[in-house]
């Protein structure tokens, strides 16, 4: 029997091992109402048509997911607590997270500590963020959104297509083992940081997949959510110059304001110009995953030619496919060590 886990149910453990710094755990639960009701239809504009995964739409994933997962990522030295949940989320369980931080030691962690002040001030900070925490899990809930929580240290995977769930648990190894990680952890939603997180998450996840038609397979959808958050930070750094151009000047001048964001057909058509940029970006991951290249095809750090590229010995020759390299030792005789 799987031993007690924070924010995660007994009976929906299925696995939990320690490492010398941290732990992971599964739980998997396919009774999650909202998630499985509003959540499938939602999924289906937000989830499953820029990813093209079709063939999952009204689909939970299969409690063999966490075999697959816990395969793959059973290796990985955790220095922080991750709670991996499949098939749903938990606004209680995050809650409770949020408030034993300390002893998750997730990325944000804010550590333990004997002073009153501190504490109370830890108590603050938790009660600060709870709403976020609350809101965020109920948002993900209603529309089937996979993601890793920063703040509680845990990987919600919704969707049965097995590469999400390898991009968002490299989220976590990346969050739980990069030296920076409070740093990136606070300003990771900044653009470019993003996509560069999010590029990370997937080269980690590639990294752990067991072989090439797994790769090729997963990066159909990995370049196709890269391409959306690339192309969502590019129009969110475009924004600031919208504003020193004549149509803005102009919309301004006409005094026609909505708060909280200026003009309302301006407002109006820079929602449509996101949307329609991220579809953009979606779209380009798409092509680029499936077209042809001469020579090598990399894809997050990998090279898909049946093994890692490993630098060669300056001294081996090159051989054909069907020949091997032999060497022999032999002991030297007086004569050579004289």
């Amino acid at each position: 029997m799987a031993e007690a886990v924070i924010g995660a149910a007994p009976n929906e453990v299925v696995s939990s091992f320690k490492t010398k710094e941290g732990s992971l755990s599964f739980a998997y639960s396919n009774s999650d109402f909202l998630a499985n009701s509003v959540g499938h239809v939602m999924a289906i504009p937000t989830r499953h048509i820029p990813l093209l995964t079709l063939r999952d739409i009204f689909r939970n994933p299969k409690p063999e997911l966490v075999d697959f997962f816990k395969d793959r990522w059973k290796d990985v030295p955790w220095k922080g607590d991750v709670l991996v949940r499949i098939g749903h989320n938990s606004i209680f369980g995050d809650i409770q997270r949020l408030f034993a931080n300390d002893q998750i030691r997730g990325p944000l962690s804010l550590g333990k500590t004997e002073s009153k002040a501190l504490k109370s001030l830890q108590w603050l900070v938790r009660l600060l963020v709870l709403p976020s925490v609350v809101f965020s899990a109920l948002q993900k809930k209603l529309f089937r959104g996979n993601y890793y929580n920063t703040l509680t240290n845990t990987v919600n995977i919704f969707h049965p297509n097995t590469a999400i769930g390898m991009h968002e648990i490299g989220h976590a190894e990346f969050y739980n083992q990069e030296k920076n990680r409070t740093l990136y952890a606070l300003f990771g939603g900044l653009p470019i940081i993003r996509s560069f997180t999010e590029y990370k998450a997937s080269m980690l996840g590639i990294a752990r997949m067991k072989n090439d038609a797994e790769r090729l397979k997963a990066t159909k959808v990995m370049e196709a959510m890269w391409g959306t958050y690339l192309m969502g930070d590019v129009i969110a750094l475009a924004l600031p110059f919208l504003a020193i151009t004549p149509l803005t000047t102009a919309l301004v001048a006409s005094k026609k304001f909505t708060l909280p964001f200026g003009p309302d057909v301006l407002k109006r058509l820079l929602e449509f110009g996101y949307t329609a940029g991220v579809m953009a970006g979606a779209a380009a991951g798409h092509i680029l995953s499936r077209a042809p290249y001469p020579g090598r095809r990399q894809r997050f750090g990998y090279v898909f030619e049946g093994k890692k590229v490993v630098p060669k010995p300056a001294f081996a020759p090159a051989l054909s496919d069907r020949q091997m390299l032999v060497g022999m030792a032999r002991p030297q005789s007086h004569a050579m060590r004289r």
